[in-house]
């Protein structure tokens, strides 16, 4: 190869071929030929729970010193069935129409309205999980909203 075959850098002992770009970065490894389709349903599932449960997890000390630990006990059984039961309709529903995405489901139950409303749900989530986190890094001083 001569010179022009390569790029910056090379009056300091640094060559990079332009030639060969399936080389792989870190040297005497063997470069991996992977596709990749997607993220599985039931990864999506794990991260929407993820991002529910973290933002969420936040007001249960408050929920509990509000309710006393037997009314927070008794709360805390009724969600978690509550939740587990939709999460049995939902994969049950996913099984018998083979759709796989939360926006597939609300167009397939509502049409268009029900696609677009689920995605803002969803988006709406995730923006208030981002927000409860960003707010727990930060602090007001003054009226000026300082990074901790």
């Amino acid at each position: 190869m001569s010179n022009a075959d390569y790029s910056i850098n090379t009056e300091y002992g640094h060559r990079v071929s332009a030639q060969d770009e399936s080389a792989p970065l870190l040297g005497g490894h063997q470069a991996q030929d992977r596709t990749s389709s997607g993220a599985s349903f039931g990864f999506s599932v794990f991260n929407l729970m993820n991002a529910i449960m973290g933002s969420g997890i936040l007001g249960l000390s408050f929920a509990m010193a509000s309710t006393g630990i037997i009314g927070f006990s008794i709360l805390l059984l009724i969600v978690a069935l509550l939740a587990a039961y939709s999460i049995h309709l939902l994969l049950r529903l996913c099984i018998q129409t083979a759709v796989t995405s939360y926006e597939d489901l609300g167009l397939l139950a509502f049409g268009s309205p029900g696609k677009i409303l689920v995605a803002s749900t969803i988006l709406i989530q995730n923006i208030g999980a981002w927000d409860t986190t960003m707010m727990g890094q930060m602090t007001v001083k003054n009226g000026t909203l300082l990074a901790k």
